[in-house]
């Protein structure tokens, strides 16, 4: 069973190992070389599933596709952040809790 993210705010330990997982170089360059690999292509169409989309839609396609990737990243540093120095940071939309909270 998951951790929820109370638990792991509260432990130390999962946001030690997480953060050491982060920092590792290998990983680093993963997520650099997946989040150049989704920049925006300039081709008129290109082949997505098997169909020619229109320049329009390939771009929204991978947009959406960016800012998962990047929120995903974010959502991990996020859970290896210790509370306080989230707490020090001001949030310009005010805390944001997931809905089980």
């Amino acid at each position: 069973m998951p951790y929820t993210i109370k638990q792991w705010k509260s432990n130390t330990k999962l946001q030690t190992q997480l953060k050491e997982a982060l920092d590792n170089p290998a990983l680093k360059s993963a997520l650099e070389t997946l989040t150049v690999a989704y920049l925006p292509a300039e081709s008129p169409s290109l082949t997505f599933d098997g169909e020619t989309k229109d320049l329009t839609v390939v771009l929204a396609l991978r947009h959406m596709h960016r800012v998962g990737f990047y929120g995903f990243i974010n959502a991990l540093q996020n859970l290896a952040r210790p509370i306080e120095e989230q707490q020090q940071e001001a949030p310009g939309w005010g805390k944001l809790h997931p809905e089980s909270e």
